[in-house]
């Protein structure tokens, strides 16, 4: 007469193993949107920067600020520029001088740069157009920042 014995059971069922997989994706998803949405305010915040900067770059030469003193300080920024979608541009009405600065931006920064319009409204900028209209799209979008300058006249005494 035989006896069987119960032989311990070593290793994960099947079940626990897709269990596991399907907590490792939903931690996987959550985090590449969270890695996304921190790279997408990244980018906003350094776009303010970088045309915060070039706003001061232009004021502290109002007399003699042309689109070649804007373009060289786009050259040494992070704008995504190519020679079909030039950096800075400007436009000259009298004394008063526009410029305007784009970049190439994926549509999330340009949904986070429209999130800080007010900031962006606050720090002198006059109008930040992505792609001509008031929607950022699906894809790659050109965003233009501009600001006016009026220059200074020179007093003789």
């Amino acid at each position: 007469m035989k006896t069987f014995q119960k032989q311990m059971q070593q290793g994960r069922s099947m079940v626990e193993m897709i269990g596991v997989i399907a907590l490792m994706g939903l931690f996987s998803i959550g985090g590449i949107y969270g890695y996304r949405e921190a790279y997408n305010s990244y980018r906003a915040n350094t776009l303010k920067d970088i045309v915060l900067q070039g706003k001061v770059v232009v004021d502290t030469n109002k007399n003699g600020a042309t689109a070649r003193t804007l373009q060289l300080y786009a050259q040494k920024t992070s704008l995504n520029c190519s020679s079909a979608h030039p950096c800075a541009k400007m436009t000259s009405d009298g004394n008063v001088k526009t410029f305007s600065l784009s970049s190439q931006e994926p549509s999330g920064v340009c949904k986070k740069v429209l999130e800080k319009i007010q900031e962006f409204n606050n720090s002198g900028i006059d109008n930040i157009t992505p792609n001509s209209s008031d929607s950022c799209g699906d894809s790659t979008v050109e965003m233009t920042f501009s600001f006016k300058v009026v220059a200074r006249r020179a007093y003789s005494e």
